[in-house]
């Protein structure tokens, strides 16, 4: 899973909308919008206010998930 298809897919498991995100990490629709389509890469910091989790934590389960460890 990509960082773009993570956020689209978390946004949606939580009821958000792209305002609602937006709103949330202090960014424009816009820049959700490109986010979640993979045109630019949020930095680890708006990571970290998406997922609401410390960066390291999200990369983590990430490896976990794909049995890397």
């Amino acid at each position: 899973m990509t960082i773009a298809e993570a956020i689209k897919e978390y946004r949606k498991l939580h009821g958000l909308t792209q305002s609602d995100l937006a709103i949330r990490i202090n960014r424009t629709i816009r820049c959700v919008r490109l986010y979640e389509a993979g045109s630019i890469t949020p930095s680890i910091s708006v990571l970290e206010k998406i997922f609401n989790i410390p960066f390291d934590e999200f990369i983590t389960n990430e490896l976990i998930n794909k049995g890397v460890i």
